[in-house]
């Protein structure tokens, strides 16, 4: 159905101006079959021909004239949207420096330059006075700093452990224990006494000095200086060997040395007095045989049978039995 009828009738049936008027404007529009769907067409005209006569009938047809002008418009409109839409996105994936070309220049802010700091005078200080010598703790930093650029010191000189400076009654034990090492296993008795004269320096009143003269003896005994080892034993002997490690074997030992340097009747005296507090012993075995000897080199045969007998009783097998039988029979 063709509008050009309808555009036909409107112009002819408008009764009043601005009917007219009306009609005027929709005549020109132009052809709209251009713009609107043929069924829109169709409708209007469909409207137009079933309205009555007169001035109701005409208003009613000039809303519908309205409505089709309404639809035409939509088209343009979204023509031009369309025409826009693609600017829009064009620019949304333009680079940023275009962006911001567009945008107004910001306004530069000036930024105050930053004052320099105030010179620092150091504070003039009065020398304080000096402390007391305090024991140091450990190095300090500083010395740490400096030691570790310092080149490498030559290793310390080993010390001999006999001359470690260090007291207490570990350090006696210890050199004690030194020199008794030295005379026995080592066979040092030389630098056993050595070590025994360091601990008398360093402990003139130790706890350990009647071991340490126990261990003197030896070193003694073992060289064979036998005047020094009596002169050792002598000074246990003064104080009734109170205290002394193996006593009755020191008395005898004394006994031993006395009649070793011809002192023979100080030694019979002794060697009756170990008798007494040791009759089955190595001990009495050792001071028998000692007193018959001394009973023979005092001249006193008689008391000197009498001694080798009495070995034999006790020690028929002893380690001295061979010798005593031998004197027995010198003595007949």
């Amino acid at each position: 159905m063709r509008i050009e009828p309808i555009r036909t009738r409107l112009a002819d049936e408008a009764p009043s101006d601005p009917d007219r008027a009306a009609a005027a404007a929709l005549l020109r529009l132009g052809d709209p079959a251009a713009h609107l769907h043929p069924a829109v067409v169709a409708r209007i005209g469909a409207r137009l021909g079933s309205g009555g006569g007169g001035r109701r009938g005409l208003s009613r047809r000039l809303r519908l004239v309205f409505a089709a002008a309404a639809l035409l418009a939509v088209p343009a409109a979204m023509a031009a949207i369309g025409r826009f839409v693609p600017a829009i996105f064009r620019w949304a994936e333009a680079p940023v420096e275009k962006k911001t070309a567009l945008r107004p220049a910001a306004v530069p802010t000036t930024v105050e330059p930053q004052k320099a700091p105030l010179p620092v005078t150091p504070l003039a200080l009065e020398p304080s006075r000096p402390l007391p010598p305090m024991k140091p703790k450990g190095p300090r930093r500083a010395e740490r700093a400096v030691v570790a650029v310092e080149p490498e010191a030559s290793p310390p000189a080993a010390v001999d452990p006999v001359e470690a400076e260090s007291s207490g009654p570990s350090e006696e034990a210890r050199l004690v224990g030194a020199a008794l090492d030295q005379a026995r296993r080592q066979g040092n008795p030389a630098q056993a006494l050595s070590t025994l004269d360091e601990y008398q320096r360093r402990f003139p009143t130790g706890l350990l000095e009647n071991e340490a003269a126990l261990a003197r003896v030896d070193a003694y005994l073992a060289l064979g200086r036998k005047e020094e080892a009596l002169a050792a034993l002598e000074v246990l002997n003064a104080k009734a060997f109170a205290g002394v490690p193996r006593s009755e074997e020191m008395r005898l030992v004394r006994a031993e040395l006395l009649a070793a340097l011809g002192r023979c009747q100080e030694a019979v005296e002794v060697f009756e007095a170990v008798l007494v507090d040791s009759r089955q012993t190595p001990l009495a075995e050792r001071a028998l045989f000692g007193k018959g000897s001394c009973r023979a080199a005092l001249g006193d045969p008689a008391g000197s049978r009498a001694t080798f007998e009495r070995y034999l009783q006790q020690f028929p097998a002893g380690r001295f039995a061979d010798r005593v039988r031998k004197a027995l029979e010198g003595l007949l």
